[in-house]
């Protein structure tokens, strides 16, 4: 077993800790060494959906997704390969009862200068032919929304951020974060410790399991579980 330094260690080597990865490494100069106990974009990245819009009734979260949304229009820029960007539009409909609701979040997100806005019925089906608008009142349309290939995201992030010197262990699992005098001194893995003063935890669904040792109560409150999908053929 051997012993490393580093500024920030990231547990978890998906889109999330990728990014986290390289902007630390850009931006900040750190010494950062990403720890994952599969493969890149192994976990909840690879079964994402990648929707990238900005569709968001809080202020905190469409302001992030704007921001995001820049990041994937300029991928090229940012790592110097594509992440699939395919732009596609997003189409948010309100009925009757959450019209008004519909129209105040659009007001938020333009305030914001988030290119968005409130359409018709009508209009709607001007925009998509085939939409069903008997109960649509009101519609918002995300002109700039789309998709990604979240993979291919992963991926040309972890190797940007490897020429900025992030380490990457893969195939290494994380079994305690380590505390001292109340305050993070490292992380155990099964490769070797690390000592650090920083932990990211970007696990996902097993980030409980990691904090409840150190008394720390989180409140995603998640757990990993696999889902069965039915199919009806019939149709």
């Amino acid at each position: 077993m051997t012993r490393t330094v580093a500024d920030v260690v990231i547990i978890g080597a998906g889109i999330v800790g990728c990014s986290a990865a390289l902007h630390l490494a850009r931006n900040k100069n750190a010494r950062v060494i990403v720890v994952e106990k599969g493969s890149l974009a192994a976990g909840m990245t690879k079964r994402s959906g990648a929707l990238v819009h900005t569709s968001f009734a809080h202020t905190p979260e469409a302001r992030l997704a704007s921001a995001s949304l820049r990041q994937f229009q300029n991928w090229q820029e940012l790592t110097g390969a594509s992440c699939g960007f395919t732009k596609t539009g997003c189409i948010t409909i309100a009925g009757e009862n959450s019209a008004a609701h519909l129209r105040a979040q659009v007001a938020m997100q333009q305030s914001h200068g988030i290119d968005t806005k409130a359409i018709s019925p009508d209009e709607l089906h001007n925009l998509q032919a085939g939409v069903k608008v008997i109960d649509c009142t009101q519609a918002a349309f995300d002109a700039n929304a789309g998709y990604v290939d979240p993979i291919q995201a992963t991926q040309t992030l972890a190797a940007r951020a490897k020429e900025f010197g992030v380490v990457f262990k893969t195939g290494t699992q994380v079994t305690q974060i380590r505390a001292n005098a109340g305050r993070v001194a490292g992380v155990a893995t099964t490769t070797g410790d690390i000592d650090t003063l920083t932990v990211i935890v970007a696990a996902g669904p097993w980030t409980d399991r990691l904090l409840k040792p150190l008394g720390v109560k989180s409140e995603l409150k998640t757990h990993a579980r696999r889902s069965r999908f039915l199919i009806d053929r019939r149709s």
